[in-house]
């Protein structure tokens, strides 16, 4: 497929200035979901996408050229496409500082698993590792205590029922 677009592109007349317009967008997007701004190297990608794909066949004849539509609309995919997966890669990135922050300290919890003083436990909604000073069996409630980057110290929660730890 690189074999016949490089064919077809020879024989077209292509502003080389396109080409690079082009790749500086296809660069400007990869930069975007590396960096994670606030999407300003997105918006400048996608007009840089557009421009590219608007000024890229300088034919004589109107039916070689791109079509207005179709750029704009391909534009538009990839920037919507870009929008929604740098929102996702931002949660992410969020919910990733929250757990090293330690928002779980003193948050009830349920045990899961066999009972031991090492395994897992639900904490809010999520499934971590944990460890606990005594067993706990599957299901008991326990409190949340402290952690250890992505590992929970847990002691059983004395007098709370799971109707109250799950929230």
């Amino acid at each position: 497929m690189v074999l016949l677009a490089i064919f077809g592109l020879n024989l077209l007349p292509i502003r080389y200035t396109a080409v690079l317009l082009l790749v500086a967008a296809l660069a400007l997007l990869v930069l975007e979901a590396k960096v994670g701004g606030h999407g300003a190297l997105a918006i400048a990608g996608i007009v840089c996408l557009a421009f590219g794909m608007l000024t890229l066949v300088a034919a004589p004849v109107p039916e070689l050229r791109v079509s207005p539509l179709i750029a704009i609309a391909v534009s538009a995919a990839f920037g919507a496409i870009t929008v929604f997966l740098l929102r996702l890669a931002i949660r992410a990135r969020r919910m990733k500082i929250a757990a090293r922050r330690g928002r779980h300290g003193g948050q009830p919890g349920q045990g899961h698993g066999t009972a031991v003083a090492r395994g897992s436990c639900i904490g809010g909604r999520e499934i971590w590792r944990a460890v606990a000073s005594e067993p706990i069996a599957a299901g008991a409630a326990l409190r949340v205590v402290g952690h250890d980057h992505y590992l929970l110290r847990v002691e059983p929660a004395k007098g709370v029922h799971m109707a109250d730890a799950r929230g």
